[in-house]
């Protein structure tokens, strides 16, 4: 093709014929031209595609993770819900509201459960990358949640770790031998010794500090268990997972 142009303007040249050179020549600069736009804008068309795939792929990665969060906040939110339970009754079994001691599961008193989360690892980094203003400022929402929550949890492990496991040692409320050796650990809890115990000003504010604690990590887990089904909702009705 270039050999073709040079032989048309050699022609022209050796005929004299300057003007109709100079309107080929032009005519050339503007084809070439042409073609440079062309090919840039293959190149950005391509390159947008590309950017519009990894936007998607980090949408379905979210989603993903976001599943599995919701899973895991469900469980310490059913593990929250029935400490706040056991405290309660507790406190009624004190004051004599009722005749009987409730432990569903008496592990859970000195068990401690840490949280991390797998979005807010994941994907902190990723914000930046999506290009959704409302999207990106509902992921950042979502993600100052979990990290109120990992404090809240946090706090939780340590109350269990400073005030629940002595009080029940102090007690002798935790029957070593059946702990461990019952595999379940379910029966390592004396309700007698708790009954005992119940006179005590201790006995107060480990039922105190127990009722609240696990009351604050109910409202949070709830709130971010709302804020994670609104987030995969909002992702999965982006114009980027819908036209693609």
């Amino acid at each position: 093709m270039i050999k073709f142009f040079r032989k048309i303007r050699q022609k022209l040249l050796t005929e004299n014929k300057f003007n109709k050179y100079l309107i080929y020549a032009i005519g050339e600069i503007v084809l070439v031209v042409i073609g440079i736009l062309i090919a840039l804008s293959i190149n950005n068309w391509n390159e947008a595609r590309k950017i519009k795939k990894e936007e998607k792929n980090l949408y379905v990665q979210i989603i993903k993770d976001l599943d599995e969060e919701y899973s895991l906040l469900q469980n310490h939110l059913n593990i929250s819900e029935s400490l706040k339970a056991t405290f309660k009754n507790f406190y009624e079994y004190s004051v004599g509201k009722t005749d009987s001691l409730k432990l569903d599961n008496p592990v859970l008193l000195f068990q401690s459960i840490n949280f991390s989360s797998l979005v807010l690892q994941n994907h902190e980094q990723s914000v930046e990358s999506i290009s959704s203003d409302s999207i990106r400022s509902e992921l950042n929402k979502y993600l100052l949640l979990t990290k109120e929550l990992v404090v809240r949890r946090q706090e939780e492990v340590d109350n269990i770790k400073n005030y629940r496991r002595p009080f029940l040692m102090d007690h002798d409320i935790i029957s070593l031998n059946k702990l461990f050796n019952d595999n379940t650990e379910s029966s390592s809890i004396i309700n007698t010794k708790i009954k005992a115990s119940i006179n005590s000003e201790a006995f107060e504010n480990f039922v105190a500090e127990g009722y609240a604690s696990n009351q604050a990590l109910i409202y949070f887990t709830k709130r971010i268990n709302q804020k994670n089904r609104e987030l995969k909702q909002q992702l999965q009705n982006s114009e980027l997972m819908i036209n693609d």
